[in-house]
């Protein structure tokens, strides 16, 4: 048939390449607003595809649904007003499943939802396409025909590439994510990936597969088997001591202790038994080796703590480095060292290895298997290197020198980029660099507003690895350690005198500036993996978790107290306690400090200079109880990351959801505004902790809310103090509180404006 024929002819790569080009032409074009811009695409695409009906669907971020933006084939009036609940109808099947959906005769579908505005029953075929950016989803892109008709593979993965431009095209973050036109045409490739550590990297693959091959599998003796066993991890437990004794190690307790972790792994009698066992089987030490690592493997698919399967990553890591030792083979050393502008892509990487890489030459990482919270991730953050994970697909589609883009702020991987995308990425390294560079000119200045207000910028931490950013930015001090980062990175419950020497050095790097530190913060994803008594709940986010497990194992709360206690002798005290839910426990936790200072007293020890007690607001039931609270506590920290996520009932760990609700509405300025004019009558000093603090716009919108203290990653100081310098608070204070004010869902934009106004550089 003739128009088999047509749609034949769109496979064409070059008719494809014209499309691209084109759509990226109308959204770079003067003149016209939005809805005529997606006018114009939808157009162009039914063109193109010999498509009766081309519709773009986008997501109403107030409610989740999913509304007809535009339109050629259907009736205009549907346009804005038909709108789809998630999972509703075959739109919302698309973006439920976040996979194409073609169907031959979609009214015969039972998921099918007519909607009679439309005019769409005349329209049998049916193909959608979900837009998908950064693992966010934005809408759904959608053709149809009269005809009953089965679309190809080609047809399917032409509309796939169409909605992955239009994402990018559509959706630009705060730092632009360069949209690549011809994307899968010219070679080129695009990757979502999980950001490790933040920062952009442009350079040259170098694979290091670590694939081990082992020749002989079946042996007839067990016992030189044994002894071969033996020697191998004498001999791997002798150059992890080595490393142990390095002064960089010893210089560097978080190094130090993630190590000692690895060692600890090497004599673990439960794992050396396992492979004992299969040799006992007939295997040579190779093959029961391997065989227990793939054992381990499949365990691993089948547990969802992400904790849990990060330690079990830590053991195949550590099997690995076994079958090298028993094979001497390490098909990819990296002794050798790198060329320059390396980008080193692996599937899993020790420690050991890292510590070893020649930093001189590396530009970045792509650890495919590695998740955010795993002992790579914390020290690549505090080495400075972009790295990306959880792209598994990354491996299979890279060659060694091939030239890749780390985009590890937008979390996306670009391999075999052309020319120009390049060129925008150079672009914008160097202006990061310049702005960064500018903004770190300013570290020594005192922190205050165009009109003169003095504010007060702290950073949060959780390892000493994080003071050494911290230092040097001269901040007003450190608003949240995280104490637990300390437990994580053990496999065992830190003694009263390890965690006091811990945070004595920390007294010792910061000198006389304060520091705020959080008790205890374990349970939901940050799980101990010797604790087994929080395990296996049914929602752990909202379960048994900080306060809860302090106040109920009290022995816990009391070693950490008795340390902090015994470290601050002749220096201010600040113990802040997370995830309280009412004033009384609260009390209880001041009530044990308070004891414990009595103890420590009687006992010969020296109290600290100020003794002061706060609390984390970010369970939302404390909002109706502000001045009760905020009356007996010395301090507070607004946590926005958890009180939003509380508030919204959306998992900030969960890309479905993490993004599906904006904080900048105005009844959230509202709450905000409300806890800041509180803590201000009772004269309780209150700082902000959390992403908000990070971002330009969020801190217009919490200084318009009343605020004057921020705690954040050391990543966004020097650029939010530049911020703060280009401010005028009376302007904000007015815009932000009449914003607050309005009955819309979100006035982001708005605030965007304001800061256009101010010359807020927004990243």
């Amino acid at each position: 048939m003739k128009i088999d024929a047509d749609i034949e002819n769109t496979k064409q790569s070059g008719d494809l390449r014209d499309l691209l080009k084109e759509l990226r032409a109308i959204m770079r074009a003067d003149g016209g607003d939005m809805q005529q811009h997606l006018q114009a695409i939808v157009a162009l695409i039914s063109e193109h595809l010999r498509a009766e009906v081309c519709s773009l669907y986008q997501i109403d971020d107030s409610d989740g649904s999913f509304v007809l933006k535009a339109t050629k084939g259907l009736r205009m009036e549907a346009v804005g007003r038909t709108r789809l609940r998630p999972g509703e109808g075959l739109v919302g099947t698309v973006a439920e499943s976040r996979q194409p959906l073609a169907l031959e005769n979609a009214q015969a579908d039972e998921r099918f939802a007519f909607r009679p505005e439309t005019g769409e029953e005349i329209y049998q075929s049916f193909l959608g396409v979900p837009l998908v950016r950064v693992q966010t989803l934005h809408g759904v892109l959608v053709l149809q025909h009269r005809q009953r008709r089965n679309y190809t593979e080609e047809e399917i993965e032409d509309c796939e590439t169409i909605a992955q431009f239009l994402s990018e095209m559509l959706n630009r973050g705060p730092v632009e994510a360069i949209a690549q036109p011809d994307a899968d045409l010219d070679g080129s490739h695009w990757i979502s990936a999980v950001a490790l550590s933040p920062g952009l990297a442009i350079g040259n693959v170098v694979l290091y597969l670590k694939d081990i091959l082992i020749h002989r599998w079946q042996a007839a003796d067990s016992g030189p088997e044994l002894v071969r066993l033996e020697d191998a991890l004498q001999n791997l437990q002798s150059k992890l001591e080595l490393l142990l004794l390095l002064p960089d190690t010893v210089a560097d307790p978080e190094k130090l202790e993630i190590l000692q972790t690895d060692l600890m792994l090497v004599r673990d009698k439960g794992w050396r038994q396992k492979i004992v066992d299969a040799i006992g089987q007939g295997l040579t030490v190779e093959a029961a080796v391997q065989s227990v690592r793939e054992n381990l493997k499949e365990r691993m698919q089948a547990i969802s703590n992400a904790y849990i399967r990060e330690r079990l990553q830590d053991i195949d890591e550590l099997s690995y480095r076994l079958l090298a030792e028993l094979t001497n083979q390490n098909p990819s050393s990296l002794n050798d060292g790198l060329p320059p502008s390396s980008i080193l892509v692996c599937r899993s990487l020790g420690l050991p290895e890292l510590l070893h890489l020649d930093r001189e030459n590396l530009a970045g990482l792509v650890v495919t298997d590695a998740t955010s919270s795993s002992h790579l991730a914390i020290i690549a953050r505090s080495l400075k290197i972009p790295a990306l994970g959880q792209a598994p697909e990354a491996l299979a589609k890279l060659q060694d020198g091939d030239r890749i883009v780390v985009d590890a702020i937008n979390g996306q991987l670009i391999i075999r980029p052309s020319d120009s995308v390049v060129a925008e990425f150079e672009t914008h390294i160097v202006a990061r660099q310049k702005r960064d560079s500018q903004a770190r000119s300013l570290s020594g200045m005192p922190c205050r507003s165009r009109d003169g207000i003095v504010m007060r910028l702290l950073a949060n931490a959780g390892l000493l690895l994080d003071l050494d950013e911290i230092v040097p930015l001269e901040t007003d001090g450190i608003g949240l350690y995280r104490t637990e980062m300390a437990f994580l990175i053990r496999d065992h419950f830190p003694s009263v005198k390890e965690q006091a020497q811990l945070y004595r050095r920390i007294y010792d790097r910061m000198g006389d500036k304060p520091v705020v530190f959080r008790t205890l913060d374990i349970g939901s994803d940050k799980e101990l993996p010797y604790f087994d008594d929080h395990r296996n709940e049914a929602n752990p986010a909202l379960g048994w978790r900080a306060i809860r497990i302090a106040l109920d194992q009290p022995d816990l709360l009391r070693d950490q107290l008795r340390a902090l206690l015994t470290a601050a002798e002749g220096r201010a005290l600040q113990v802040m306690f997370p995830m309280i839910t009412e004033v009384e426990e609260f009390e209880a936790a001041r009530a044990l400090l308070f004891d414990l200072l009595k103890d420590h007293q009687d006992q010969g020890g020296l109290a600290p200079t100020r003794l002061e007690a706060g609390v984390m607001i970010e369970v939302p039931a404390l909002l109706w109880d502000l001045d009760r609270l905020l009356g007996r506590v010395d301090f507070a920290s607004v946590g926005t990351n958890d009180l939003f996520q509380f508030l919204t009932a959306a998992d900030r760990n969960n890309a479905r959801t993490n993004d599906r609700f904006d904080v900048l509405k105005p009844g959230n300025l509202r709450m905000l505004s409300m806890i800041a004019e509180t803590a201000s009558r009772l004269d309780t000093p209150v700082s902000v902790c959390g992403e908000m603090c990070g971002s330009p716009l969020g801190l217009l919108a919490l200084v318009g809310c009343g605020f004057r203290a921020f705690s954040m990653s050391a990543v966004h100081i020097a650029h939010i103090k530049a911020v703060i310098g280009s401010l005028d608070v009376g302007i904000v204070e007015e815009r932000i509180q009449a914003l607050s004010c309005l009955q819309v869902g979100s006035v982001r934009k708005e605030i965007e404006i304001l800061a256009q106004d101010l010359g807020v550089e927004i990243l």
